[in-house]
């Protein structure tokens, strides 16, 4: 055998070592591969159960919040309480109980009344929580007031763009 021979041959060894080293290496890679994509398809799996149950937990808190909401409201006295008599037989009031500042737009006995003289403030007037609004209201017929209603429309100062009607009954 000759030199160049050899050294072929011993070339030939050590890349035939190079190249099993090399498969090795990549079957090892290619194992190690499979099994974290089986541990990303599981996290994948776990966090997509829980973005559901977080959207299940969230769609409870919303309708909890909303019935808390409604709740709130209902515990809240009348924006206005009910008109009361003052200074003889034709003079009323009502109370502004909102708890804000309102701005009376107008005020108006509702169409089924027996009212032949309805005079309600100056308006539009601005009536701060607990203040009141005044009108004066002469009847017809009996003097029983009983089932005559005033209505008025109304907005917090805060909210001008948005009007509230609100009907009270004397």
């Amino acid at each position: 055998m000759t030199t160049f021979e050899i050294v072929s041959l011993i070339v030939n060894g050590v890349l035939t070592l190079a190249t099993l080293g090399a498969t090795a290496v990549a079957w090892t890679m290619a194992i190690a591969s499979g099994r974290d994509k089986l541990v990303a398809e599981s996290a994948r799996d776990a966090a997509v159960s829980a973005q559901e149950k977080a959207a299940v937990a969230l769609a409870a808190a919303n309708t909890i919040a909303k019935d808390a909401l409604e709740a709130q409201r209902l515990a809240l006295p009348p924006e206005w309480g009910s008109p009361e008599r003052v200074d003889g037989r034709n003079s009323y009031l009502v109370r502004n109980t909102s708890g804000r500042t309102v701005i009376v737009k107008e005020l108006k006995d509702l169409p089924d009344g027996n009212a032949y003289v309805f005079l309600p403030p100056d308006l539009p007037v601005r009536v701060e929580h607990g203040d009141v609004v005044r009108f004066t209201a002469q009847f017809s017929g009996t003097a029983s007031v009983a089932g005559k209603s005033v209505q008025l429309r109304w907005s917090y100062e805060d909210e001008p763009e948005v009007d509230s009607l609100t009907s009270r009954r004397y």
